[in-house]
């Protein structure tokens, strides 16, 4: 199960934000591997509503005039137990085996101008 934190904010003028989504293991057996997206829908809030919560703005008797919409696409994969831990130990070896002088950035995106790795997977600016 696919969730979002926080579901409704507010950000002020010219800040960021970080919003984390967070996937859930499925504990039905027989799920289906099927695909799915997040959006990020954003508007323009009057001034008036800074002062009620988020979910008053958008949940409210007038929904808001959308200005721009962002979708995360989210592919499921099923894969065969134990694969995703064997996976998963690889990264550390990776790790272990670069030189001191060079960043996991530089050996995952080359002369990128990407600063540093973020924290989470998906992470950005609001």
């Amino acid at each position: 199960m696919l969730y979002i934190k926080p579901p409704y904010a507010f950000i002020d003028p010219c800040t960021t934000a970080n919003v984390s989504l967070i996937l859930r293991p499925i504990s039905k057996e027989g799920f289906g591997c099927t695909y799915d997206h997040v959006s990020i829908y954003f508007a323009v809030v009057p001034e008036k509503w800074m002062v009620n919560p988020a979910i008053l703005f958008w949940k409210g008797k007038e929904p808001p005039k959308i200005t721009s919409r962002h979708v995360i696409n989210v592919n499921y994969e099923q894969t065969v137990e134990g694969e995703c831990v064997e996976k998963q130990s690889e990264i550390p070896k990776f790790v272990e085996k670069m030189p001191p002088s060079e960043s996991t950035v530089d050996q995952l995106f080359g002369d990128s101008n990407i600063a540093e790795l973020p924290d989470d997977i998906i992470k950005g600016e609001l």
